[in-house]
């Protein structure tokens, strides 16, 4: 058999990295458990609540059931980015539209009615949308995302960056300037929570993720199509077929 591996992080882009949560890499999440640990070396370790679930589906998914499941994790000075740039970026699988009800999929402050700081992204509406919220305790930018109201299935990487005081959409390496000028101080003492919000009642979501990323600056777009490169054919179902997890960044060729 061949074996293939790389660097601990392979292609992806580490320069800035603040967050990196793997359900691949063992080291990340054990296979069971309610710890689902930063790999980036900044201790921003997520605890998983109410029973998240682990899949081997591609790898590793973290799956969210859309009624309580969530994950947290707790605030720190390397999640706060004041005015400054910052990236952040999900590989995401099997979103399902919930017209008239608010689900969240990232959320470390920020809401819809009232001024809050932070930043969120979240389905909200009828017909549901997309939106990017960005806010300090004064104003918010509450931006639309055209085009994701349905939810989608297969893997989707998405996200988004501040960049001088610009906001950007990240779509499968795909990079969208907004035309928003937000430089909102975003620091707040709250939690980092993923599959619901930290102020919305029952914005659960039904989802899969594999991976999220969060750095403490804008990536370039050269960088954000790299990284999604990296990954694309096997959240795609392409490496599944051909190769089987061995070890720690390691796979082995079942056909060769």
């Amino acid at each position: 058999m061949t074996t293939v591996s790389g660097n601990y992080y392979g292609r992806l882009i580490t320069n800035g990295l603040v967050l990196m949560l793997d359900a691949i890499k063992r080291d990340s999440y054990p296979r069971l458990g309610t710890q689902w640990y930063d790999i980036s070396r900044n201790n921003n370790n997520c605890s998983l609540i109410n029973g998240p679930s682990f899949t081997n589906k591609n790898g590793g998914d973290i799956v969210f059931d859309g009624i309580d499941d969530y994950a947290t994790i707790n605030d720190s000075n390397s999640l706060n980015f004041g005015t400054g740039d910052f990236t952040v970026i999900l590989w995401i699988n099997g979103v399902t539209s919930y017209p008239g009800e608010t689900k969240t999929i990232i959320w470390k402050g920020s809401r819809f009615d009232q001024n809050i700081a932070g930043w969120s992204l979240v389905w909200a509406g009828v017909p549901q949308e997309l939106y990017l919220i960005v806010s300090d305790d004064v104003s918010r930018n509450e931006h639309l995302i055209s085009g994701f109201g349905q939810g989608w299935d297969g893997y989707k990487m998405i996200g988004f960056k501040r960049q001088n005081g610009v906001l950007y959409f990240i779509n499968d390496g795909v990079v969208t300037n907004l035309v928003v000028t937000n430089n909102k101080n975003v620091n707040n003492s709250y939690p980092l929570f993923i599959a619901k919000s930290g102020v919305y009642n029952g914005s659960n979501l039904s989802c899969s993720i594999p991976k999220i990323l969060i750095y403490n600056r804008a990536l370039s777009d050269s960088e954000i199509l790299l990284n999604n490169n990296t990954l694309i054919d096997k959240y795609n179902n392409i490496w599944k077929d051909n190769y089987i997890w061995i070890d720690t960044n390691i796979w082995q060729n079942k056909i060769t």
